[in-house]
């Protein structure tokens, strides 16, 4: 994971919701374009790349820097 990534997620865990947006737009469409590829909808994909972000959202009060990231499909 990139430095600056971390230093967003650190933001963020302090309390900066602007540091989340940055996230969410650098990684918006990579993660959309996957999972459109994986079920073949665009839609849908959209609805999953959401709910991704606000899953991660959710746990990144258990972020630990080193740790490798879990992938859940």
């Amino acid at each position: 994971m990139k430095n600056d990534d971390v230093e967003l997620i650190q933001r963020v865990l302090a309390g900066d919701e602007n540091a989340f947006s940055v996230l969410v737009r650098k990684y918006q469409k990579p993660v959309h374009g996957l999972v459109w590829r994986k079920v073949g909808d665009f839609h849908i994909a959209e609805e999953i790349t959401q709910d991704t972000f606000l899953k991660a959202y959710k746990e990144l009060v258990t972020f630990r820097r080193g740790s490798k990231p879990r992938l859940c499909f």
